[in-house]
């Protein structure tokens, strides 16, 4: 494969993968406009709850297009490439759990509390 596809493909994985998590922690943020889960008093709960699952998904699919890119870096060997892709996991996964859920305390703070 030439490296200028790879360098394609390695951007559009990234592109994609920036896309998926930054419409997740939208998500997040209009579920915690819909309704308080966590506390579990105010606003619409379970349409919170189906936009919460969206933003996983989105948040798992951008991670994992994250990993890709590091699955798929030539010259070096295969150990690193898994241990690359599987750092990126772990820590992605990490960051927009933690994310995620700061948007969402945000959300309900700003649309159903201020008010």
């Amino acid at each position: 494969m030439k490296l200028a596809l790879r360098v394609a493909i390695s951007f559009l994985l990234g592109f994609s993968a920036l896309a998926c998590i930054a419409l997740s922690l939208h998500l997040m943020f209009e579920a915690g406009c819909t309704g308080d889960i966590k506390g579990g008093s105010v606003g619409n709960i379970p349409e919170a709850l189906r936009i919460e699952s969206s933003a996983v998904s989105f948040a798992w699919g951008g991670t994992f297009l994250a990993a890709m890119i590091a699955a798929a870096v030539p010259r070096i060997s295969t150990l690193h490439r898994v241990l690359g892709a599987g750092a990126i996991t772990l820590l992605g996964l990490a960051s927009t759990a933690y994310f995620g859920l700061s948007a969402e305390v945000r959300g309900t703070q700003t649309c159903l509390i201020e008010k």
